[in-house]
């Protein structure tokens, strides 16, 4: 039967696509999510499993897009009680937006369960395979735990390219280093992104395309720091999907220009909201003595001095920094509140010793995984568990499957997993691991 497999799933097997990239982390919650809109599909118990086939495709077809090592799969399971306790309001406004309940013959309650038990089946099937690390952390916002593993998987692998799937933008906080790309993909209208610093920015709206000289000063000489930008615009701003109400009357014209002033002085970021105000307080000096030329990039004067010169911006700047200056004011508790809702560097430092000993022992023990099993008894459990769910009635995705875990088991690391079961006899797997491994290389030179 695996000769079949091998023979077949190669067909399927998109060898342009390759890349340099290593280490993949995919937000399962959010890709999760955009699929609940999809038709259920039910095998013969009546079991919808119709979520659980879309999403494993997605991470084949994303595998195929990005050619990892290894994926972190990382799912929302309960509430950030931290988070919550900062405000109690936070994610309220979100009822699994945009998903047509009422389309699919289904109240939304059904929506919620549907959700839930197909996430569960997900983290049992991908814990079955050694090179996925699943985490279904309680308690702790997904985006966080992404957030702390990717900076500690590029800490311990400084070589390797990390990059996480999802369209969620406050990832773009994570791009300082060149290694960590966002990918953004799209199958329905086939839109493949690959977000770095400088699309971010532009994203974010921080600045835009005729701002050209800021823009490559940012990015070139300053290499300014998002992780130490983001969060203290965004606070001013707010974010709508998670009902992070932003400061009256300021808008992202105001936050634009305050981010081409922190540019144009060469701040790469701020590592307090402290820091932050005593930035404000300075800008506030300058316009009051009307010292515009007190810069060291010569270069951007001119630029410097447009900003200064709009009014609208200097008497909202005038009374924003009155407000955060006075800590018992309504805008700085806002802020205040705003900016712990979306730092990633903050939520990080408030992680619990429990829940990171959690993470470090999910990376460990799959580590271990593939030394103490074969390969054979690992992909036998896989397919026991294809079968239970009917999957592999679906003749093409079954193949496609299967090779997409024997590429992923098989990879450069682990080339000395060489047998598997056929029927009773047993194949040598060692010349297809030789041919995958070749064909890695000839694209990665």
């Amino acid at each position: 039967m695996y000769l079949d497999i091998l023979g077949k799933s190669l067909k399927f097997y998109n060898y342009e696509t390759m890349t340099r990239s290593s280490i993949l982390i995919i937000d399962g919650t959010n890709h999760l999510n955009r699929l609940l809109n999809s038709k259920p599909i039910y095998n013969s118990e009546f079991k919808e499993v119709g979520l659980v086939y879309r999403f494993i495709k997605f991470v084949v077809d994303v595998y195929n897009i990005t050619i990892p090592d290894e994926i972190h799969l990382v799912f929302d399971v309960g509430r950030d009680l931290k988070k919550k306790k900062i405000f109690e309001l936070y994610k309220s406004n979100r009822v699994l937006s945009g998903i047509k309940s009422e389309a699919l013959g289904l109240l939304p309650e059904e929506m919620h369960r549907r959700l839930r038990e197909s996430r569960d089946v997900l983290i049992k099937f991908f814990n079955l395979i050694p090179n996925v690390f699943v985490y279904p952390i309680l308690a702790v916002e997904g985006d966080t735990i992404i957030a702390y593993i990717t900076k500690l998987l590029l800490n311990n692998e400084s070589n390797s390219e990390v990059i996480i799937c999802s369209n969620d933008k406050d990832f773009y906080q994570l791009l300082d280093s060149d290694n960590i790309k966002i990918l953004r993909y799209y199958k329905k209208q086939n839109e493949i992104t690959f977000i770095d610093k400088r699309k971010a920015i532009l994203d974010l709206g921080f600045l835009n395309e005729t701002d050209g000289k800021i823009l490559d000063y940012s990015l070139n000489q300053l290499k300014v720091s998002l992780s130490k930008s983001i969060p203290y615009y965004k606070a001013i701003i707010g974010d709508e999907t998670d009902y992070i109400i932003g400061i009256k009357d300021l808008g992202l014209s105001f936050v634009r220009n305050l981010f081409k002033i922190q540019v144009i002085k060469g701040i790469q970021g701020f590592n307090s909201i402290d820091e932050f105000i005593k930035f404000l307080n300075d800008l506030h000096k300058n316009v009051s003595e009307k010292r515009f030329n007190n810069i060291d990039n010569t270069n951007l004067i001119k630029e410097y001095n447009e900003v200064l010169s709009n009014k609208r911006f200097v008497n909202k700047l005038i009374q924003f920094v009155k407000q955060m200056n006075d800590k018992s004011s309504n805008v700085y508790k806002q802020f205040e509140i705003n900016y712990k809702l979306i730092s990633f560097d903050y939520a990080i430092s408030e992680l619990s010793s429990v829940v990171i000993s959690d993470i470090h022992s999910i990376i460990k023990s799959k580590k271990e995984l593939l030394e103490k099993k074969e390969v054979s008894e690992i992909i036998n459990k896989i397919e026991e568990y294809i079968y239970e769910l009917e999957l592999d009635s679906i003749e093409e995705f079954y193949y496609e499957l299967i090779n997409f875990i024997i590429l992923l088991i098989s990879n450069k690391k682990n080339s000395e997993l060489v047998k598997i079961n056929v029927s009773n006899n047993k194949i040598n797997l060692s010349n297809w691991i030789k041919i995958i491994d070749y064909i890695k290389r000839q694209r990665l030179s």
